[in-house]
């Protein structure tokens, strides 16, 4: 018994052993090479991204795509039974009339009458037949009719809302640019010339060189915001191909929406085809929670955006606030990434009141701090509530880990991801503790049985 149970520990001891050296050398080769390590896998991830762009817009899209399905599926089986009612009332109404017909006839017309009754009887329970057999074909097609039209319905609402919104924006964005320009021109020549007045005269005031610093790096703001074209063709290199990688996301996405069902049938018989029944049950608990975490988190901060943008409007129009929209959009979109969000998109506005009217920095900032705090003690509970609850330290990490690794838009959903990673740490660090606690009791058991045969003996 002792031989056997020094075994036991010896042979754990070596595995532990294997394990850290695997470890250090998985941490060696990482350090030597995560140059070509991050490079990999971020050409992978731009190779995938269509497929992730996919993902999320049907992620996106499914609860109002869904709504709208369960909508139009009890609409048309409303119109079905409506239509057979109809028919059934009708063939009532004949068959009434074909009596009292039959009653005023002669003999022999009522038996030829007779027999084209049975006759149509018979052709009537052989279309029952067919229709019976082709009843789940006819309610298939129906809600293969009713999912097509809806995810067309909620594409063309997505759509129409995105074109009315560039379509308002886009006039106020430039008209904002252009202001922020003939202004920043203005400030500038204000400023080249309060300078030379300043060096006027027999004393100079200011040292040359830094004259020449100042005036230099205000001619070159200048020249880059009267031309704009090299940045323009630049922006519009990057944005086709981005705006290619969003088309197929939303095939993609069709597709993902239509054939979700057959997908998820597929995915559980490959699942079940390689791994235990368990690890497939747990798969399906994990991918439920996953998919629930990511259709709150995604709906929850659409409506977050339309709400602190609206919100922002009406505050800084209030105090008069210069660009007040397009001000509203910046904090809007940025107040998605979570604590830091906020500051990032403070930095824009508070340049562009600079240079509007500086005297309306102070109540700039007050909006500011007012938005956050009906963000996080308002909107926040009763929007997202705690579909996302992680520490605010954690959730920091997340964002800069994310956003350094894969780039800016995945600061956006790195709370979601944080959310995850966080829930499956938890659960394995408690599974690991429950099977500890579970082995040191078998340890005791067998001991304890160990030491009383031993008494026997």
């Amino acid at each position: 018994m002792k031989k056997m149970k020094f075994e036991e520990e010896h042979r754990g001891i070596t595995r532990q052993v294997v394990l850290v050296i695997l470890f250090a050398l998985a941490c060696l080769v990482f350090l030597l090479h995560y140059k070509s390590i991050f490079g990999v896998v971020g050409s992978f991830f731009s190779a995938l991204f269509p497929l992730f762009v996919g993902f999320f817009i049907a992620l996106a899209l499914y609860p109002m795509q869904n709504s709208i399905e369960h909508y139009l599926t009890s609409a048309f089986a409303g119109m079905a039974k409506r239509h057979a009612a109809r028919a059934a009332e009708k063939h009532k109404n004949d068959a009434a009339a074909g009596a009292s017909d039959r009653s005023s006839r002669p003999a022999s017309e009522k038996a030829s009458r007779g027999f084209a009754a049975l006759a149509s009887s018979v052709r009537r329970r052989l279309g029952r037949k067919k229709e019976s057999g082709h009843k789940a074909s006819s309610g298939s097609s129906v809600n293969k009719s009713a999912r097509l039209l809806s995810i067309i319905i909620a594409m063309l609402a997505v759509i129409l809302v995105i074109v009315l919104f560039i379509s308002v924006m886009i006039p106020q964005i430039t008209d904002s640019y252009e202001n922020l320009r003939v202004k920043y021109l203005d400030l500038s020549e204000s400023i080249t010339g309060l300078m030379e007045s300043l060096n006027t005269g027999d004393e100079n005031y200011l040292p040359n060189q830094l004259l020449g610093m100042i005036k230099s790096f205000i001619s070159g703001i200048t020249e880059s915001l009267t031309d704009l074209t090299p940045y323009v063709l630049d922006v519009l290199k990057s944005s086709v191909s981005v705006t290619m990688d969003i088309f197929l996301g939303i095939v993609i996405a069709i597709y993902l929406l239509i054939d979700r069902e057959r997908l998820l049938r597929v995915c559980r018989r490959l699942l079940r085809a390689v791994l235990p029944r368990k690890v497939v049950d747990r798969i399906k608990e994990n991918s439920s929670f996953i998919f629930e975490v990511y259709n709150s988190y995604i709906t929850g901060k659409l409506i977050d955006i339309v709400i602190i943008w609206g919100l922002s409007v009406a505050l800084l129009s209030l105090f008069r606030i210069p660009f007040a929209p397009f001000i509203s959009i910046i904090l809007a979109i940025m107040n998605v990434i979570p604590y830091i969000g906020i500051f990032i998109g403070l930095l824009p506005g508070l340049f562009i009141v600079l240079l509007a009217d500086s005297g309306k920095l102070l109540f700039y900032l007050v909006v500011v701090v007012a938005i956050h705090l009906i963000d996080s003690k308002l909107i926040e509970k009763y929007v997202l509530k705690t579909t996302c609850s992680i520490d605010p330290e954690l959730l920091i990490i997340a964002v800069v880990f994310f956003g350094g690794l894969f780039g800016t838009p995945f600061m956006f959903i790195a709370a979601p991801i944080a959310t995850i990673i966080n829930y499956f740490a938890k659960e394995s660090v408690n599974r690991l503790i429950l099977d500890r606690k579970r082995d040191v009791k078998t340890e005791d058991t067998v001991g304890s049985e160990a030491d009383d045969t031993t008494e026997n003996d």
